[in-house]
């Protein structure tokens, strides 16, 4: 049974009656509650849907990364010694001087200057996506295997690079002929 709330008010002189039904009221309020109430649980749910979701991608990402190392050609960190480690990290920062100086006493300290990082990035190639001139002539000058150095300056386009590693190129061509002249 509905309860019935009546209002009078004398306005300007003129009686209003005004009826409110209390019953309908309430029903109404705990409409909008139970309302509330589902979509305050249906965003719970979301929530956790999406941290849940967030977690498995952050863990299956973790699990690919893992997987493409485990897979990866070539060196791995692993693979490498603690001096190796030192020489890409100089020519990573571009410490020219710490590199100069493990490439004058590489055989002594056991470093393979042609190693690669994680990334399977020589030293040339890590020069060359950082643009520096001074660090990627230094090693071209020690005598590094030139691989795919070229290509990856031309992917930079980072043209000093692509310059400096050509005439590298041609430089050592041109000693390789006259060595071979002189053979025969």
């Amino acid at each position: 049974m509905e309860n019935e709330l009546h209002e009078i008010k004398i306005v300007n002189g003129e009686v209003i009656n005004n009826s409110i039904s209390i019953g309908s009221s309430s029903s109404t309020l705990q409409s909008n509650e139970a309302s509330q109430l589902e979509e305050s649980k249906l965003s719970a749910k979301q929530n956790k849907f999406l941290n849940e979701s967030s977690e498995n991608a952050l863990e299956s990402e973790q699990k690919q990364s893992e997987s493409l190392e485990q897979n990866r050609p070539g060196s791995t960190t692993k693979d490498i010694n603690n001096e190796e480690k030192r020489y890409l990290k100089g020519v990573l920062s571009g410490d020219i001087v710490n590199v100069r100086n493990i490439l004058e006493n590489a055989e002594s300290l056991g470093v393979n200057i042609s190693c690669v990082d994680a990334w399977n990035r020589s030293a040339l190639v890590i020069a060359v996506e950082n643009e520096n001139r001074d660090l990627l002539r230094l090693l071209l000058n020690s005598g590094l295997e030139l691989n795919d150095a070229v290509w990856h300056a031309i992917s930079e386009e980072y043209l000093d690079g692509v310059e400096l590693i050509l005439s590298e190129y041609e430089r050592r061509y041109e000693k390789a002929k006259k060595s071979a002249q002189v053979c025969l």
